[in-house]
């Protein structure tokens, strides 16, 4: 489970968004969000962390942007992407 931000991944990073995005269009905010899971495929990313780092809301911000994010993000990606699942009371992570 993540809490701090990443040290950026870098051109690996960079690869797979160029990657899952060649043919879909992102907001700027989009590609943040994208990019946050891409940087750590199967681990666990905080609503805070995702909120903290994608958005730079306070930790202790209670909003539903998140939420619409990633409703938005996924329904963009549709298949061409690593499955994004919700980990109960904890956050969120992709599969790949």
């Amino acid at each position: 489970m993540h809490e701090r931000p990443s040290g950026g991944g870098g051109r690996r990073t960079e690869c797979a968004l160029a990657k899952v995005t060649s043919n879909v269009l992102l907001t700027p905010l989009e590609r943040r969000l994208l990019s946050a899971f891409l940087e750590r495929v199967n681990e666990v990313l905080t609503e805070r962390y995702l909120l903290r780092t994608v958005w730079g809301m306070p930790a202790d911000c209670r909003t539903n942007v998140l939420a619409v994010g990633l409703m938005r993000l996924r329904r963009k990606l549709g298949e061409c992407c690593p499955e994004i699942t919700a980990v109960k009371s904890v956050g969120y992570k992709m599969t790949g």
